[in-house]
């Protein structure tokens, strides 16, 4: 049997370097409970203001990009998981498609609420998916 949790927040906040730091820290000490040195496969999507869309597999990559002007981050997804993705796989194709999806994943989305001012989207939300509520 698969747990799922999801949670979508109405409201922003401001993402700090530290900030992201401790919640990946926390995921990945979340996969070491799972099993004995398991380390998650990262996966992070940006998407900056003028509309480039850049994938990463490492933080410290997202980090060291410039985060202002047209090269504003605008949105950040990053997926956790059991198994690597190839380059060309999309980041939520586990929820699109009909295939069985994986074992244990989180993903976490970030998007700056002054970008999109329709508000089609909520600037964070979560979705974790595993076999225990660990």
């Amino acid at each position: 049997m698969k747990v799922e949790s999801r949670k979508v927040f109405h409201h922003g906040y401001v993402l700090t370097e530290q900030d992201l730091r401790r919640i990946a820290d926390a995921i990945a000490g979340q996969y070491e409970k799972l099993e004995r040195g398991l380390k998650p496969h990262v996966v992070l999507q940006v998407v900056y203001r003028n509309g480039v869309t850049a994938q990463y597999d490492d933080i410290e990559s997202v980090l060291i990009q410039e985060n202002s002007g047209s090269s504003q981050l605008v949105r950040l997804v990053i997926k956790f998981s059991d198994r690597a993705m190839s380059g060309d796989q999309d980041i939520y194709e586990d929820r699109r498609t009909q295939q069985p999806e994986l074992e244990n994943s989180v993903l976490l989305e970030f998007l700056d609420a002054s970008y999109e001012p329709q508000h089609f989207f909520d600037p964070v939300r979560y979705r974790v998916l595993g076999e225990s509520r660990d």
